[in-house]
């Protein structure tokens, strides 16, 4: 897959970053369909479409286009401007590159991982949004290391919601610990 970002104050298709990848990935129409149903239950989830994808004049077929997790998610949404949550990855996946036996288990990277949001650089500069983030990241350490009840955490209907979609769909990827993502809603506290 391809991540792309877009230079400042430009976009493609309404957007400044997004993803392509080969729709096989995504168990092609199924993806798509399943997005769908979650924006029509309000389930906070990212455009998911398709296109014909030309690298230097070079056709590559249809592939499909997946937004990131930017403001313009949560805008056309109608979600209050605030700030997604996910648990930092990013030591796992160095630790993996650097193993010859990736079958061995490493360490509890969920337990240990640091929680961190999209935009870390504009958000720690912003006062409103920094509180926000604080905020969002203790409730869900209490989540990571299970310290109170999900109903004080999570907004239960829409958890509920996208868990039952999830499994219909079986899309479980979305619920691998270092897939999960998090909109803090900073009117609610969840």
């Amino acid at each position: 897959s391809y991540r792309i970002n877009i230079s400042k104050g430009k976009k493609l298709n309404g957007f400044t970053k997004f993803s392509i990848q080969n729709p096989i990935s995504r168990h092609y129409l199924e993806e798509w369909f399943a997005h769908r149903v979650l924006t029509n239950q309000n389930v906070l989830t990212t455009e998911y479409s398709f296109i014909n994808l030309k690298i230097n004049n070079e056709v590559k077929g249809i592939y499909s286009f997946e937004e990131h997790f930017t403001d313009i998610l949560l805008n056309s949404q109608e979600r209050e401007n605030g700030v997604i949550l996910k648990f930092n990855e990013n030591p796992m996946w160095v630790y993996r590159s650097t193993r010859s036996n990736r079958k061995k288990p490493g360490p509890d990277w969920f337990h240990s991982a640091e929680i961190v949001a999209f935009g870390m650089g504009s958000i720690m500069n912003n006062q409103k949004k920094k509180k926000e983030f604080l905020e969002g990241r203790d409730l869900l350490y209490q989540f990571q290391f299970k310290n109170t009840s999900p109903e004080s955490l999570f907004d239960i209907g829409k958890m509920a919601r996208f868990l039952a979609l999830t499994d219909i769909f079986k899309s479980y990827h979305g619920l691998i610990w270092h897939n999960m993502r998090f909109y803090y809603n900073s009117k609610t506290k969840l």
